[in-house]
């Protein structure tokens, strides 16, 4: 005869349940994580690059071209090409300063 006080036989299961097995939690996942990673990587680096060397140029050359005008033989897309070499040879020059000086 059971007392009063005494808590009822639950099989074993009195503090926990068990959870019913799921078996697609063994099968490998595909991680491609890591992948979108380097893509966001190198799109954030290889995007702006293109900006920084060639829209400044061409809105000077706009500048010039409506406000001043260009020099006999000038046109809009030799001044634009001018400007893009430039800003390229500058940005070049300082990437390499910077590998340079890495080691100090």
């Amino acid at each position: 005869m059971a007392s009063r006080g005494a808590a009822p036989n639950l099989g074993g299961r009195l503090f926990y349940e068990e959870a019913p097995i799921r078996r697609d939690v063994d099968k490998p996942r595909p991680r491609r994580g890591w992948a979108l990673g380097v893509v966001l990587d190198v799109s954030l680096i290889v995007l702006p690059v293109p900006l920084v060397v060639m829209v400044p140029p061409i809105v000077d050359c706009r500048f010039i071209e409506t406000n001043v005008g260009f020099y006999a033989g000038e046109s809009f897309r030799s001044c634009t090409l001018h400007g893009i070499s430039e800003r390229w040879a500058l940005l070049d020059s300082r990437i390499k300063m910077l590998v340079r000086q890495s080691g100090r």
